[in-house]
């Protein structure tokens, strides 16, 4: 995530820590979206690149 002072009024401080969460918070959202994938291909018996 790139801090930066576009949002006026935005601290910086908040900036800050949303930047170290980011990498984290990305990791549980792909980690999810490839579970709900791989879940969805056992039910249709079906496999693609994707995977």
């Amino acid at each position: 995530m790139i801090v930066s002072t576009e949002f006026v009024g935005d601290s910086e401080r908040i900036d800050w820590i949303q930047h170290d969460c980011y990498s984290r918070a990305l990791g549980v959202i792909m980690r999810f979206a490839v579970s709900k994938h791989r879940h969805a291909e056992q039910v249709l018996g079906i496999h693609n690149e994707f995977s």
